[in-house]
């Protein structure tokens, strides 16, 4: 089980360095994240997104098919499909 406190201030700072464009940053809090919480299916979606962005779209299918097997989440199977498609894909936050 995720606690949540904790948890949530990871999402919450992740998402914050991304929007300041810091990706390299975020993306190293993200890796920090899920030593701590590897069933994160969030923490999974975050670096899937993050990895597109700068480029690493292997990867950030990968993770994002970790995240979907996790939660079965339609917004991580939506943003896995846009980026087969190579289309933009942002944080919705």
């Amino acid at each position: 089980m995720l606690c949540s406190g904790e948890y949530n201030d990871y999402l919450k700072l992740i998402v914050l360095l991304y929007k300041l464009h810091e990706y390299n940053l975020s993306k190293n809090y993200t890796k920090e994240a899920l030593h701590k919480y590897p069933n994160g299916a969030g923490l999974y979606f975050l670096l899937g997104v993050i990895e597109y962005k700068i480029g690493d779209k292997q990867d950030a299918l990968k993770h994002l098919a970790i995240g979907y097997q996790l939660s079965q989440d339609p917004q991580i199977a939506n943003a896995y499909a846009m980026i087969k498609r190579n289309k933009r894909i942002d944080l919705p936050i």
